[in-house]
C-alpha cells in the first residue's frame, strides 16, 4: 500500500488518513449536499508509479429538506358586467388545486400563496368564463300575416295584412322562449280581428246575370217546322275573376252554344207551320193636342209570334195585319208628342170705335181687340204654312168681326162727360236669362175698368185713366211684349293654311267676329246661340286663316331616361340597364308644342315599353348552382350516437340538389343525460327505536357518480336511484344521530258541533297529533317540541275525534240593537229579537215600550216680502203655522209629515198674508237743471243740476211711487232756483265782437262783398256792421262775343268776361258733328239684311250711309219656284156642305231644292195639315167644317212661299149643310129613397136644334115609378140656362122598399129621330138611426164645502152646472153637479154613446180680480179650486168632451153665449140647471168681483157635437 496514494479532486470531498496507517483506512469526508440533487465522485487508488491500481465510485445523496405545498383552496364569485333589469351573473367556484403553490417556510405560508392567486385572479376567472344567466326575457320582433276573413266568401277574398309585435312589448321571468310565445299568442288571439279591421275586401269573383233567348228546334223533318223555345242561362250560373261583364259574356256564349241543343231537347215539330219573321212599321201619334205632332213610333211584332199551316207568307201576314190593326192604337197608346214646328196662331189686334150710340147725345168709347176677341178662336185662325198665314186668318176675322165686338164691348159715353186718356211706354221685364224686353205702350184702351169718364173736368178723367195704366201697364206689357235674346258663342282655331315647316296660331272667333251679327232670337237664349254657334262655325277657320300668324315650327326632342332590369329565364339574373326614349322609338322624339309636352312624350314612351325593350336587348347572367344549405324551419334536431344533429335543406333552386335535406352535427339539442336522484333514510342502529334521524342522500353521496345515459333522463335518473338504494341505509347510520324522544298532553273541548250543540273536553297527546318528535339536543327540547306540536294541532285533534251535546232551546229576548220602535193603535211600540239560535220559533217580536212619540203637530214659519208695485219696497212679515188656516197642522207619520203639512199652508198662504198685512215705501227721485239767475250785467250764470237730496229728501211715500216722485219733484221745483243761486257760478261774457252775416250782398268792382253785424253786447261795437269781401256773388259778366273756332267737327260760341277781359270759346256749344264733315268714303259689306247685302259707308264726322242690294249667291238669295204642280198659282173648288178634306200638291223649291211655305190667310172654317214632303214638294190637306149656316159660304186660303213671299190661291164656295144638335148635360141621377115626397128632382138642360135653330122633343119612355118629365114643375126652379133650348124636371115617387131601383128615360128629337137616355137611380129606404147633435144636462145634486178652501173635480161624464155662496170669506160655497147626457136633434137621449175627456185648461185669477177665466170652445166647468180669502187664486178646469157613437167620434162646440151678472156673494144662487130652455145650458166661463161683499158673474152656453 505504500506504493499506493488516492487523489480526490473535488472540493466538497476531503481525505483524511490520519487514523489509519499507509495501507489500511483512508476516512473520506463530505461537505453538505444541500443542492437538492445527488452528486458523485470518482476515487482512484494510484500507485506510486502512477497507475491506477483501484478505483470507486461514490454517490453523495441530496440533503432531504422538508417541503410544504398548499391545500386545494377555492372561494365563488359572480360574474360582473350584465344586465342588472334581464339577467343575473353566474356564480362560480374559482379553485387553487392542492400543490399548486410550495413553501420551504411552512405549510401556512403555502397556502397564503394559494389565497393570493385567488384573491388576485378570482374574479377575473369568473368574469371571463362566467355566463350572464337571464333572469328577464323580452321577446323580439314577431309578426304574422293573417288573411281579412268576413268578406263574402262567395265573391270577395280578404286582403292579408300584417300584425306585428313589436320587440320588448312582453315579457317573461321564465325564458326567451316564453316571452316569445306570449307575443305569439298575442298574434294567434288578436291577430284575425285586426286583420278583418284594417284589411279590405277585393272582389275576385263576378256573377252573369239572368240571360235568356228564343231558339227555334231545328232537327225536324223537312215537313215539320220546330217550336221556339226559350233558353235561360239564370244569373249566378257563371263566374269571373276578371269583371261582371266578363261573366255575362260567358253566359252569352253558353246562350249561343247551348240554345239550340235546348231548343232542339224540349221543342216540338209541328208539321207544315211556320213562323213569322220580325215585321215592324213606323207609326206617327195621330191623337195629340192643337199645337204638337205625333213623334215617330216604331211597332215591332217579334218572329214567332204568329204561325201558319198555309206558308210563311201567311204567317208574316198575320204579323203584318197585327200591324196594321193595333199599330196606331199602340203609338197612340205609347208614343210621345212633341211640339209641332208647322202649328201658327193667328194673331190680330185693332182698335174700334163703338159706334151705335145716339149720335145726338153720345159718343161711343174705342175698344181694343185681340185674336182671343174673336169667334173660332184658336182653331179658325190655325195655319201650318207660317205664322204670317196664320196671321192673315186673324186679320180678315177681325176686319169682319171688329165692329160688331165693338159695338158690343164698348159703352156709351154722354157728350158732356169728359174722357180720360194717358199713356205710358213699358218695357216687358219678366224675359228669361239675358232677354231683353220690347217696349210697349200701354193706353187707356188698352187696361180694363174703361172708359175712364168724368163730369168734372179732363184732368180728373185722365187721372183715372192714368192711375189704371200705371196698375196694368207691365203686365200688359209683360203679356203683349216679346224678349229679344242676343246670341253669343265662341270657339278656337287653329290657322291651318301655313306652308310646310310652320305652324298656325290659335285665334278665339266670338260671335261679333262674323258676319250676320249681332245674332238675335225672339224664341229664346239657346235659338239666339245657335245661330251665333252656326256663323261661328262656318266662318271661324276662314277668320282664323285671315287674322292668324305661321310661324317657323319649332322642334324639341324630347329626353327621359330609366333603368330597368331584364326579366330572365330561371337560375338567371339580369343586368341592369338604363334605357333612353330614343332606344325604344327607334328614332329621337320630338314635339312641335314644347320641350315639356317632348319630355313628356318621351316619359310616355320609356315608361310603356322600357321593360319590353331591355327584356329582349339586356344581358342575362347565369346563377350559382352550388348548394345553399339552410336550416330547415322550424327548427329539427335528432341525436346521433351522443352527439346532437340539425336537419339542413339546400334554398338554392339552380343547385342539382335543389330541396333535398341532410344532417349534420350541431342544435344544441340534449343527447346525454346525468342521472339525479334523492332519498331520506332514518338512522336504524339506536338505542330507543325509531330515535334516529334523517339523512338525506343523493347520487353524489354513493359511489358510481356520475350515472351517465344516452338513452334518456329517466334511464340516468334509474341508475341513480338504484345506487342511492343501495348505499343509501349504510351511509345514514353512518351520517346520523341518536335523538331524545318528547312527551306531552293536553285537554281540549271540541268546537265545531253542530247548531244547538257544544262539546265534551278530552285529553290530547304528542302521539294523537304526529309523535314522536325527537330532539338530538336534550329531552327538554324534545318535550318541547311535543308540547308545541299538541298546542298547534290539539283542538283540529279534538274537532275530529271529540263528542258533542245538544244546548238549551228556551228564547232568549233582548231588545233590537240599534232600538226598533213604531206607532200602532196610538201606543209605542219595541222590537225584540231572540238571541238563542237553538229556539225554533219566531226570532223577533214586537211589545209595548219604546217611548215612540207617535203623533206630531207641525211648525213651520217663513218671512214674506209683501210684493209692491213700481219699485215699492215691501215691509217684512213673518208667517207661521198659527197664522194661517187649516191648523193645527198633525200627522201620525212623522214629525216631518205634519211640518210638511204647515208648511204647504204657510207657503201657500204666506205671501198672500204678506201682502195684506204689510206695507209698502217708495223713495222720490227727482231732477232738474237750473241756471244761476242773479249775475250781474255782462256775467250769465252755471248751470245747476238741483236733486232731490239738496232740497230736504229723502221724500217716501206708502202710497205709491209716483206720490214719492210728486213729493221730491215739488221740493226740487219749489227750492232748486235758490240752490242754483246759492251754488251757482257767474261767469263774465265774451266783449270780442261777434260779427253774423245779415244777408246782404254786394260787388265791389268785379269783387263780392256780404255785410256783418256785430251782435255781443258786451262788444264795444255792438249792434255796428261792416262790409267784408265774400258772399259767393258773381260778380264778372260772360257777354255773346262771336262765333267761334270749328274743332275737330264740334263748333263753338266764343264769350268774353267783362271783369278780365278773357274769351272763353267752350263757354256754349252751338252744334256737335255739324262741322268739317268731308264727303262719304268708299262703300263696305256690313252683313245681310234677310236675302239682301248689306252696304255701308261714313263721313268724316261717323255719320252712316246703307244701302242693300240682291246678289246671288250671297245672303242666300237664289231663284224661287212656288206652284201648283200643274205650274198654276190658282185653284178654285166647289163642293157640299158636310165637314169634307180636299188637297193639293205645290211644288215650293229655292235653287232646285225644297223649302217651306204655310198659309197666308184663310177662312176661319177652313184647316191645312200637311203631308207627304219631297225634295221638291208637300201636300197641303184643307179640311171644311161643315156649313151649318143657312147660306153658302166663300173664301180664299192664300199659301205665301217662306223668304221669297211668293203665293199661291185656292178659291173655296162651300154649300149649306143640315145639322142636328140633340144632347142634355146629365146622364145619370141618383135619386134618394123619398123621391119627389122631398122635393126631390133632377134639373135636366136639353139642346136640340137644327143648323142652329130650335126644333121639338117627345118623352119617349120612362119607368112607371118615374111619375112626371115636365118643363113646368111645380113649386121649383129650373130656368134654362144660356145655350140651351128647353129644361124640364124628372121627379119620381118614394122607394118604399129597402132595395134600390133603377131605370132609363127617353127623349126622342123631332124630324131626326135622335134619342138621349137619362137614366134614374133610386136607393132603398134606410133605417134612420140617431146621431149624436148636443149635450144635456141630467140628475143634477148640491155638494158643501168652504170657501176657503174648496178643490172639487167631478170626474168624467159630469159638470159643475150652479154655484151658491153664503157668508164672508170663511162661509160655504155649495156646487152643483150634474150628469151629462147625449141627445139627438130632437133632443132624444141616445143610449149607447159614451162620454170621454178631451182636453183640460185651467184657468187662473185672483178671486177678487173680475176678470173671466178664459173660454174655450165646446169646453165646460168641469173643476173649481179656491184657498184663502177673497183675494186668493181661484182655479176653473174648462174641459172639453169627446162623445163615440157607432164608430164615430164627436167633439163639443160651443153654440152661442150668454151672461149672468151681479149675482151676490152672500146668499147668491146661479144654476144653469133651471136656466131656460130646461136642462140644455153648461156654464162656460165666469168671475169673481171684490170681497166678500161682492159679486159674480157667470157665462154659459148651449153645447152642440160636431163629427171629429
Amino acid at each position: 500500500m505504500e506504493d499506493q496514494r488516492m487523489e480526490v479532486g473535488n472540493c466538497w470531498a476531503n481525505i483524511d488518513k490520519k487514523e489509519g496507517s499507509l495501507n489500511s483506512k483512508v476516512n473520506i469526508y463530505f461537505d453538505e449536499n444541500d443542492t437538492g440533487a445527488n452528486r458523485s465522485v470518482k476515487i482512484r487508488v494510484s500507485s506510486r508509479d502512477g497507475s491506477v491500481s483501484e478505483e470507486c465510485t461514490l454517490v453523495h445523496k441530496k440533503k432531504e429538506q422538508v417541503v410544504y405545498r398548499n391545500k386545494r383552496q377555492s372561494a365563488l364569485f359572480t360574474k360582473e358586467g350584465c344586465n342588472s333589469e334581464t339577467e343575473k351573473g353566474e356564480e362560480l367556484e374559482y379553485v387553487v388545486e392542492a400543490g399548486k403553490y410550495t413553501s420551504i417556510i411552512s405549510q401556512s405560508d403555502a397556502d397564503d400563496k394559494a389565497m393570493k392567486d385567488i384573491e388576485q385572479n378570482g374574479q377575473n376567472w369568473v368574469n371571463e368564463h362566467g355566463r350572464c344567466i337571464t333572469i328577464l326575457w323580452y321577446n323580439v320582433k314577431k309578426s304574422k300575416s293573417f288573411r281579412k276573413n268576413d268578406c263574402d266568401p262567395d265573391t270577395e277574398e280578404g286582403s292579408l295584412v300584417t300584425m306585428t309585435i313589436e320587440a320588448g312589448q312582453f315579457s317573461s321571468t321564465i325564458s326567451q322562449e316564453d316571452a316569445d310565445r306570449k307575443a305569439e299568442a298575442e298574434l294567434n288571439a288578436k291577430g284575425q280581428d285586426y286583420a278583418n279591421s284594417h284589411g279590405t275586401c277585393n272582389t275576385i269573383k263576378w256573377y252573369n246575370d239572368r240571360k235568356s233567348k228564343m231558339f227555334q228546334k231545328t232537327d225536324c223533318e223537312v215537313t215539320e217546322v220546330g217550336s221556339m223555345v226559350e233558353y235561360v242561362v239564370e244569373a249566378g250560373r257563371f263566374s269571373s275573376s276578371v269583371s261582371r261583364e266578363d261573366a255575362n259574356q260567358k253566359a252569352l256564349d253558353a246562350l249561343e252554344a247551348e240554345g239550340p241543343g235546348y231548343a232542339n231537347e224540349h221543342g216540338t215539330c209541328e208539321t207544315n207551320l211556320w213562323y213569322n219573321v220580325e215585321k215592324s212599321k213606323v207609326f206617327y201619334k195621330n191623337d195629340c193636342e192643337d199645337g204638337f205632332i205625333g213623334a215617330p213610333y216604331t211597332y215591332t211584332v217579334e218572329a214567332g209570334k204568329y204561325t201558319s199551316d198555309v206558308s210563311q207568307e201567311d204567317a208574316d201576314k198575320k204579323a203584318l195585319d197585327d200591324i196594321e190593326k193595333n199599330g196606331q192604337d199602340q203609338a197612340n197608346l205609347n208614343g210621345e208628342c212633341v211640339t209641332d214646328p208647322n202649328y201658327f196662331v193667328g194673331k190680330a189686334s185693332a182698335r174700334v170705335q163703338k159706334n151705335d150710340c145716339d149720335a145726338e147725345s153720345q159718343t161711343g168709347s174705342f175698344v181694343d181687340l185681340t185674336e182671343k176677341d174673336l169667334a173660332g178662336y184658336p182653331d179658325a185662325f190655325v195655319s201650318r204654312e207660317s205664322q204670317e198665314a196664320a196671321n192673315a186668318l186673324a186679320e180678315a176675322a177681325m176686319e169682319e168681326q171688329k165692329q160688331d165686338l165693338a159695338n158690343k164691348k164698348g159703352t156709351c159715353i154722354d157728350k158732356n162727360q169728359f174722357v180720360g186718356v194717358y199713356s205710358k211706354v213699358f218695357t216687358k221685364d219678366n224675359c228669361e236669362g239675358e232677354g231683353v224686353g220690347s217696349q210697349v205702350t200701354v193706353d187707356q184702351d188698352d187696361v180694363t175698368g174703361g172708359p175712364f169718364t168724368s163730369y168734372e173736368s179732363q184732368e180728373a178723367a185722365n187721372a183715372l185713366a192714368q192711375a189704371a195704366v200705371e196698375q196694368q201697364g207691365q203686365a200688359i206689357a209683360n203679356r203683349d211684349g216679346h224678349c229679344t235674346w242676343t246670341g253669343k258663342y265662341s270657339e278656337e282655331f287653329t290657322k291651318n293654311d301655313c306652308n310646310e315647316g310652320q305652324v298656325g296660331s290659335k285665334i278665339t272667333v266670338t260671335e261679333q267676329d262674323v258676319v250676320g251679327a249681332p245674332f238675335t232670337s225672339t224664341v229664346s237664349q239657346a235659338d239666339a246661340n245657335n245661330k251665333a254657334q252656326a256663323a261661328v262655325k262656318e266662318q271661324g277657320q276662314a277668320i282664323a286663316n285671315n287674322k292668324g300668324n305661321c310661324e317657323d315650327m319649332t322642334v324639341y326632342t324630347g329626353h327621359y331616361s330609366k333603368r330597368f332590369v331584364p326579366e330572365c329565364e330561371a337560375c338567371h339574373k339580369g343586368v341592369e340597364m338604363e334605357v333612353t326614349a330614343e332606344m325604344v322609338n327607334g328614332s329621337p322624339v320630338t314635339s312641335t308644342e314644347s320641350q315639356d309636352a317632348a319630355d313628356a312624350e318621351a316619359r310616355r314612351i320609356v315608361e310603356e315599353g322600357g321593360q319590353a325593350y331591355v327584356n329582349k336587348n339586356g344581358t342575362c347572367t347565369p346563377l350559382s348552382t352550388d348548394p345553399v344549405w339552410e336550416d330547415v324551419e322550424p327548427e329539427e334536431l335528432r341525436c346521433n350516437e351522443g352527439k346532437s344533429q340539425k336537419k339542413q335543406r339546400d334554398t338554392n333552386e339552380c343547385s342539382e340538389t335543389h330541396n333535398q335535406e341532410r344532417w349534420v352535427d350541431g342544435g344544441n339539442k340534449v343527447c346525454s343525460w346525468t342521472g339525479h336522484y334523492t332519498e331520506t333514510f332514518q338512522k336504524n342502529d339506536c338505542e330507543i327505536p325509531d330515535s334516529g334521524t334523517e339523512v338525506e342522500v343523493s347520487e353524489a353521496d354513493v359511489e358510481g357518480n356520475p350515472f351517465i345515459s344516452f338513452v334518456s333522463q329517466e334511464d340516468a335518473d334509474n341508475k341513480a336511484k338504484e345506487a342511492v338504494k343501495a348505499q343509501g341505509q349504510n351511509i345514514a347510520n353512518q351520517k346520523g344521530k341518536c335523538r331524545f324522544v318528547g312527551v306531552y298532553s293536553k285537554e281540549f273541548t271540541k268546537d265545531n258541533c253542530g247548531s244547538c250543540q257544544h262539546g265534551v273536553p278530552m285529553s290530547v297527546t304528542q302521539d294523537m297529533v304526529g309523535g314522536p318528535f325527537y330532539s338530538n339536543e336534550s329531552q327538554e327540547e324534545a318535550n318541547r317540541l311535543a308540547q308545541e306540536a299538541v298546542e298547534a294541532q290539539g283542538q283540529a285533534y279534538a274537532n275530529k275525534n271529540g263528542t258533542c251535546e245538544t244546548d238549551n232551546t228556551d228564547p232568549v229576548w233582548e231588545d233590537s240593537e240599534p232600538l226598533e220602535t213604531k206607532c200602532e193603535g196610538g201606543k209605542s211600540y219595541k222590537k225584540q229579537v231572540n238571541t238563542n239560535e237553538c229556539y225554533g220559533g219566531e226570532n223577533e217580536r214586537w211589545v209595548e215600550g219604546g217611548d215612540k212619540v207617535c203623533t206630531w203637530t207641525g211648525t213651520y214659519s217663513k218671512e214674506f216680502t209683501k210684493q209692491c208695485a213700481d219699485g215699492g219696497v215691501g215691509s217684512k212679515v213673518t208667517i207661521d203655522q198659527d197664522d194661517v188656516t187649516g191648523g193645527p197642522f198633525t200627522s201620525t207619520v212623522s214629525q216631518e209629515d205634519a211640518n210638511s203639512k204647515a208648511q204647504a199652508a204657510v207657503e201657500q198662504q204666506g205671501q198672500a198674508l204678506a201682502d195684506a198685512q204689510g206695507t209698502c215705501t217708495w223713495t222720490g227721485k227727482a231732477s232738474k237743471v237750473f241756471t244761476r239767475n242773479n249775475c250781474g250785467s255782462c256775467q250769465h250764470g252755471s248751470s245747476v243740476t238741483v236733486t232731490q237730496d239738496q232740497v230736504g229728501g229723502p221724500f217716501t211715500s206708502n202710497i205709491s211711487q209716483a206720490d214719492a216722485n210728486k213729493k221730491a219733484q215739488d221740493a226740487v221745483n219749489s227750492q232748486g232756483q235758490a240752490v242754483a243761486n246759492k251754488n251757482g257760478d257767474c261767469v263774465a261774457d265774451s266783449t270780442t265782437p261777434s260779427w253774423s252775416d245779415t244777408g246782404s250782398t254786394r260787388c265791389d268792382g268785379c269783387t263780392s262783398q256780404k255785410q256783418q253785424r256785430d251782435t255781443n253786447p258786451c262788444s264795444s261795437s255792438y249792434n255796428n256792421t261792416r262790409w267784408v269781401n265774400g258772399g259767393g256773388e258773381s260778380c264778372t259778366d260772360w257777354s255773346y262775343y262771336g262765333t267761334g273756332d270749328c274743332v275737330g267737327h264740334t263748333r263753338y260760341d266764343a264769350y268774353r268776361d267783362s271783369c278780365s277781359g278773357s274769351i272763353d270759346r267752350q263757354y256754349s256749344v252751338s252744334c256737335r258733328n255739324c262741322c268739317n264733315c268731308g264727303s262719304y268714303g268708299s262703300w263696305q259689306e256690313n252683313g245681310c239684311k234677310n236675302d239682301q247685302v248689306k252696304y255701308v259707308r261714313y263721313d268724316d264726322c261717323g255719320n252712316a250711309d246703307y244701302k242693300y242690294e240682291y246678289e246671288v249667291g250671297k245672303c242666300g238669295y237664289a231663284p224661287y219656284v212656288f206652284e201648283f204642280v200643274d205650274g198654276t198659282t190658282g185653284k178654285v173648288w166647289s163642293g157640299s156642305g158636310e165637314a169634307q178634306t180636299i188637297q193639293y200638291t205645290i211644288t215650293s223649291t229655292k235653287s232646285g231644292s225644297y223649302i217651306g211655305y204655310n198659309v197666308q190667310s184663310k177662312p176661319d172654317w177652313c184647316s191645312v195639315d200637311y203631308r207627304d214632303q219631297t225634295s221638291t214638294s208637300m201636300l197641303a190637306k184643307i179640311t171644311m167644317t161643315a156649313n151649318s149656316s143657312s147660306s153658302s159660304r166663300s173664301g180664299t186660303i192664300t199659301f205665301v212661299q217662306n223668304e221669297s213671299g211668293k203665293t199661291v190661291n185656292v178659291n173655296i164656295t162651300q154649300a149649306v149643310a143640315v145639322t142636328y144638335e140633340f144632347s142634355a148635360d146629365q146622364s145619370t141621377w141618383n135619386a134618394d129613397a123619398n123621391g119627389g115626397t122631398n122635393n126631390s128632382y133632377l134639373c135636366i138642360q136639353l139642346k136640340s136644334k137644327k143648323n142652329g135653330s130650335k126644333i121639338g122633343y117627345t118623352v119617349s119612355s120612362k119607368p112607371s115609378w118615374v111619375t112626371e118629365v115636365t118643363e113646368k114643375p111645380l113649386g121649383a126652379s129650373c130656368p134654362v140656362l144660356p145655350g140651351y133650348d128647353y129644361s124640364f124636371m124628372i121627379i119620381s115617387s118614394a122607394n118604399s122598399s129597402s132595395s134600390p131601383r133603377s131605370g132609363t128615360v127617353t127623349l126622342k128629337q123631332n124630324e131626326s129621330g135622335k134619342t138621349v137616355n137619362i137614366t134614374v137611380n133610386q136607393e132603398g129606404k134606410a133605417e134612420v138611426k140617431p146621431v149624436p147633435a148636443h149635450i144635456v144636462l141630467k140628475n143634477g145634486s148640491w155638494a158643501t164645502y168652504r170657501r176657503a178652501n174648496v178643490s172639487y173635480n167631478p170626474g168624467a161624464g159630469k159638470c159643475i152646472a150652479g154655484f151658491e155662496w153664503t157668508g164672508d170669506e170663511n162661509g160655504n160655497i155649495r156646487i152643483y153637479t150634474c150628469d151629462i147626457k147625449v141627445v139627438d136633434a130632437d133632443y132624444r137621449e141616445i143610449s149607447g154613446a159614451t162620454i170621454s175627456i178631451g182636453t183640460t185648461a185651467p184657468g187662473i185669477q185672483s178671486g177678487s180680480s173680475c176678470s173671466y177665466f178664459g173660454a174655450v170652445n165646446g169646453g165646460i166647468l168641469a173643476g173649481y179650486v179656491h184657498y184663502g180669502d177673497e183675494n186668493g187664486s181661484t182655479t176653473w178646469y174648462i174641459r172639453t168632451i169627446n162623445v163615440s157613437y157607432e164608430g164615430k167620434v164627436y167633439n163639443t162646440s160651443t153654440v152661442r153665449r150668454y151672461e149672468k151678472q151681479n149675482i151676490s156673494k152672500k146668499g147668491g144662487v146661479f144654476n144653469v140647471y133651471n136656466v131656460s130652455p130646461a136642462s140644455y145650458n153648461f156654464i162656460v166661463d165666469g168671475a169673481e168681483c171684490g170681497d166678500e161683499n161682492g159679486t159674480l158673474k157667470y157665462a154659459y152656453s148651449q153645447i152642440n157635437l160636431n163629427p171629429a
